[in-house]
């Protein structure tokens, strides 16, 4: 119907020569937009979303060529009949010809004008528009759908829940070739689930939003990813499904081959129904894990399966039903670690080395898999195999680029007397628990948002996701952080700072409303996000330990920031010791600024000017900006990265060459480390920005500067701890954090 009213439309623009520049203008705009929405479609399925606005405004590095080859195509027939409605508007009138000898042309096209309005791409359009730019979302609007788990089990199975890291579906048949033909044979002959997305929205995509989207049935929403060890609570409104195997008087057990510590997972499992966690420091404090055991990631996969057969046969031999649950380490990207017990049963792949490790760990999993399903305890055991998220950037992307669309998470359920089953509905890593407990015969089909997808309905998050409403779970997941106010109280503590009923680490900052509600938490790269979250008119709130601001004084140093004014208040551990108000306009609220972040490789670091990020390197960075006039780019930035961390020389020459031929100041910055067991190429640099404070470096003391008229101006961070400035780039000065804050002595 809609090809049938866009064709009439454009014909009876044109038809007359009366208000035909109206009417072309009127109808080209129809045009791009039914091209926004088709081309949008032919990416998400689902129209134009919030990740395709995402995507417009964020680098498409990366992207396959051969993806976007016909959206190319269609996108140049659109443009082409648009050329073609002006080009003839402008013959028409300008030879007074009308195309058809019809009478009121110009009222039949009004009324085609009229009907498309109501059609489905204009409101799509029109409502991702409003809720991705104009909606902060509202958590009341999804409150009842969020569900508690609440019933009491009858049949008590013991579950061994796997979590196989980017072990995603897509494996099973990628440029022809099945990499997880063990995985895939279980499939056939147990339950899989072909059709778990991972749609491009907050809230999923890495390990700890894995466990979350799992365990909880909520996306996991926080402003930085990886940040949950800063807080004391992680989701302490939030209901999870190890609690409620607890009062079912099951026995708890995560088993993880990485530092259980990392993005606050060991507060998270804790704090949410894990009676005992088995992690890195566990297997070494053991004496289960020799050096040889270990790469980067934590204990090897082999080992990490074999404790867990270990653990799995005493607890089956004891009378409590049992959650045990593992965490697997060596598909994690990007290049994966090939094991020693792989090598006489899996090829190694030269070209994908990601492959080769993808097929080692099908091996090592299907054959712990069938030990437990040869073992006397299978009658009472449930398995459950995901991947805690789509594979990341690795060595096999080109060929993951090619299917970017057919790409699903994995998903099976091994259980005796499980007739073959191949379920195709729409879900995500939301929706796995409610399915395993509605196949268990509990009286639990549904959990946080996700849903059993045993009834064939697609789970609640992507049928939602479909119409654009994402943002409502968004806010409502974000409420379950327990963000306090300012209001509550406030005071120092022996790790950090605690605002009403919860605590977290410094440094801290948030967008405050007006009643002092804390809207969401950061804890890294202040000077690279504070512009970007007072955007939108918001107050900021920062806090840091007043000595880690070069303010020589005890406590913590706390800031409410407003577009006129700066509130400086200090805290100790009795509570607020005094407050100050300066009526002056802060310089975060001053174009031009750039913001600089700095910090060790675990921590997020980069720049960030008039909405514009810049990129860092580890080890030494010499950035050019681009033009700046009144908030507009004329030129591109030019970033020059020298890992000074692990090479003994720096190209001098060339350095030096490119600070000759700038026209104006660079700025010039670590991040990680400058400097490491040879100090050769930072001595050389301090020798060629004619900055002597650079030789005195230490390890992971971050340093930035401004290179000008032949010297240097610098400023040095404490070491080990992030570091943050200012610049105004128009009389490139240095601003440090207590001179932003009006605070410096």
């Amino acid at each position: 119907m809609i090809y049938l009213q866009l064709f009439a439309l454009l014909v009876f623009a044109i038809s007359s020569h009366r208000w035909i520049f109206l009417k072309s203008i009127i109808t080209s705009i129809i045009f791009v937009l039914f091209a926004f929405w088709y081309i949008s479609n032919m990416f998400t399925g689902y129209g134009v979303t919030d990740a395709v606005y995402y995507q417009l405004f964020n680098t498409a590095q990366g992207t396959s060529l051969d993806d976007i080859y016909k959206k190319l195509q269609v996108g140049l027939i659109f443009i082409i009949i648009v050329l073609a409605t002006l080009a003839c508007s402008v013959y028409l009138k300008y030879k007074k010809k009308n195309l058809l000898p019809l009478q009121k042309t110009t009222f039949i096209w009004s009324l085609i004008l009229i009907s498309i309005i109501p059609s489905q791409f204009i409101a799509n359009i029109y409502n991702s528009t409003k809720d991705t730019f104009f909606n902060d979302g509202n958590a009341a609007a999804v409150k009842k759908e969020y569900k508690k788990a609440t019933a009491q089990l009858d049949k008590k199975y013991n579950y061994v829940f796997i979590y196989a890291e980017s072990l995603e579906n897509t494996f099973q048949s990628l440029d022809g070739t099945n990499y997880t033909p063990g995985l895939s044979a279980l499939a056939n002959k147990y339950m899989q689930f072909t059709n778990i997305r991972q749609p491009p929205i907050r809230g999923m995509g890495w390990t700890m939003a894995g466990l979350v989207n799992t365990q909880c049935g909520i996306p996991l929403i926080m402003e930085q990813g990886n940040s949950g060890a800063s807080f004391v609570n992680f989701l302490g409104k939030a209901d999870c499904v190890a609690t409620w195997f607890g009062t079912q008087g099951y026995k708890t057990e995560f088993i993880r081959g990485s530092q259980k510590e990392f993005a606050g997972g060991d507060k998270f499992l804790e704090q949410h129904g894990w009676q005992s966690q088995h992690d890195k420091n566990y297997f070494a404090e053991n004496l289960l894990a020799t050096p040889d055991d270990v790469s980067g990631w934590g204990i090897h996969d082999d080992l990490l399966l074999k404790h867990t057969w270990d653990e799995f046969s005493r607890m089956s031999q004891q009378k409590q039903p049992f959650l045990l649950s593992l965490l697997t380490v060596n598909t994690h990207s990007p290049e994966g670690t090939f094991l020693k017990a792989c090598e006489n049963h899996v090829s190694k792949n030269e070209q994908y080395p990601m492959l080769a490790s993808v097929a080692c760990s099908d091996y090592l999993l299907t054959d712990f898999i069938n030990r437990i399903t040869n073992s006397p305890w299978f009658e009472n055991t449930i398995v459950v195999l995901v991947s805690d998220h789509l594979m990341m950037e690795n060595s096999a992307s080109p060929l993951l680029d090619k299917v970017s669309q057919e790409r699903r998470n994995r998903f099976i359920i091994i259980k005796k007397d499980l007739q073959p089953t191949v379920n195709n509905t729409e879900g995500t890593l939301l929706d796995v628990w409610p399915t395993v407990l509605d196949l268990s015969g509990a009286a639990v089909q549904e959990l946080g948002f996700g849903s059993s997808l045993l009834d064939s309905k697609k789970g609640k998050l992507i049928k939602n996701y479909e119409v654009g409403r994402t943002k409502d779970f968004f806010a409502y997941a974000s409420q379950l952080w327990n963000y306090p106010s300012l209001n509550d109280g406030i005071k120092q503590t022996n790790n950090g700072i605690a605002i009403g009923s919860e605590e977290y680490s410094l440094p801290v900052y948030s967008a405050i409303e007006a009643n002092g509600q804390l809207k969401a938490l950061w804890f890294e790269a202040f000077a690279m996000n504070a512009q970007k979250i007072i955007q939108k008119d918001n107050d900021l709130f920062y806090a840091n330990l007043c000595r880690n601001m070069n303010i020589n004084e005890d406590g913590i140093c706390s800031y409410i920031i407003s577009r006129d004014w700066i509130k400086q208040v200090r805290v100790n551990n009795t509570g607020v010791a005094s407050e100050k108000i300066i009526n002056k306009k802060p310089v975060l609220y001053q174009s031009d600024i750039l913001g600089l972040s700095s910090a060790a490789y675990t921590a997020t670091s980069g720049a960030m000017i008039n909405d514009r990020g810049i990129n860092l390197g580890y080890g030494f960075n010499i950035i050019k900006l681009g033009s700046i006039h009144e908030g507009i780019t004329s030129d591109i930035d030019t970033v020059v990265n020298y890992s000074t961390c692990i090479s003994t020389t720096i190209p001098e020459d060339e350095i030096t060459e490119f600070l000759q031929q700038q026209r104006g100041p660079v700025i010039f910055a670590s991040n990680d480390s400058a400097v490491c067991a040879d100090t050769a190429p930072v001595e050389k640099l301090a020798d060629i920005l004619h900055a002597p404070e650079l030789s005195t470096l230490k390890f992971r003391q971050q340093v930035i500067g401004i290179y000008k008229s032949g010297h240097s101006e610098i400023m040095k961070g404490i070491p080990d701890l992030p570091f943050d400035i200012f610049i105004d780039t128009k009389n490139y000065k240095l601003i440090t954090l207590c001179e932003a804050f009006m605070d410096c002595h």
